[in-house]
């Protein structure tokens, strides 16, 4: 039996959207781990030089102040644009799973039209056999 699935296109069509869906997902859950990874490190320097020590000098101890300052904005700053892309990262979550879905809905056509072809093929076959059946009967009652 020769089969071919009239809506083969489409599901090639949604096969490829969905596997770009994972593509963006998975770009979108990399830059949100790098902007984890940023704010890691520069919590892990703050926590570096949080403690100045009484014998620096007061111009090092400003110096230090302020690095101390610009990491706290910088930790500040990447925190927001970090909740931006666990928003995005989600989305594109979202649409992975409408994908999918779009997906399985004509992988199950798919499936229900194969059960069917076969269905029909075996009709056909048990009516084949059924008509020799009959010309065989037929010719033995001549």
């Amino acid at each position: 039996m020769h089969y071919k699935f009239r809506l083969q296109k489409l599901l090639d069509m949604r096969q490829e959207k969905e596997d770009e869906k994972k593509r963006e997902l998975m770009k979108a859950m990399s830059h949100k781990q790098q902007i984890e990874n940023k704010i890691k490190q520069f919590e892990e320097s703050y926590d570096e030089y949080r403690q100045i020590p009484l014998e620096k000098s007061i111009v090092e101890k400003k110096i230090t102040q302020r690095y101390l300052n610009s990491l706290t904005t910088l930790i500040e700053e990447n925190k927001k644009e970090l909740k931006k892309h666990e928003k995005i990262t989600e989305e594109k979550r979202i649409e992975l799973v409408s994908a999918q879905v779009e997906r399985k809905t004509v992988e199950i056509l798919k499936e229900k039209d194969y059960e069917r072809a076969v269905k029909e093929a075996a009709l056909k076959e048990q009516n084949q056999i059924d008509e020799f059946a009959l010309y065989g009967y037929v010719r033995r009652e001549r």
